[in-house]
């Protein structure tokens, strides 16, 4: 239908945009979604009728704050780098477990999870993101030599 509206070029124009913006993506989701398992695992120990130690990660009690765990792809229009991930919760109670609380009610010590998961994380997501620009860089010299090749085709056949 979209196609009827606004035509095929437009059509082609757009399925190439989001093409680039996904091949500028990958690389950066790829890393995140590194970051974003080691997070699930140091929330993965299962939980007691006794809540975790401070400074260990909290342990799971009903699961809630483990499922909640998730990324979002969020696009800067001013800067260079158009790509960002969020990777986090939206549970209220995520920061206080992170940081710890001592104004409302009981002071709460830190059990920090995100911050330990992104030190253990951080070799695997850089050589994740390697990986992937390497891989993307070999797709984009070998879709260049297939148009080259394609170019002197044509000129050949031209001739």
């Amino acid at each position: 239908m979209a196609r009827n509206l606004m035509g095929f070029r437009a059509n082609r124009a757009i399925g190439r945009q989001f093409v680039e913006a996904l091949d500028t993506a990958v690389p950066l989701l790829e890393s995140a979604l590194v970051l974003e398992r080691e997070i699930k695992a140091q929330l993965s120990r299962p939980g007691s009728a006794k809540p975790s130690a401070p400074g260990k990660a909290p342990a799971m009690q009903t699961g809630k704050l483990h499922r909640s765990i998730g990324h979002r792809l969020m696009k800067r229009r001013r800067l260079r780098s158009r790509e960002k991930i969020r990777i986090g919760t939206g549970e209220p109670y995520a920061p206080a477990l992170e940081f710890g609380r001592k104004r409302k009610g009981p002071p709460l010590m830190p059990r920090p999870f995100m911050r330990p998961a992104l030190e253990a994380a951080k070799g695997r997501m850089f050589a994740s993101f390697r990986a992937e620009l390497k891989a993307k860089g070999i797709a984009q010299r070998r879709r260049a030599s297939e148009r080259r090749a394609a170019h002197r085709a044509a000129d050949a056949a031209a001739e």
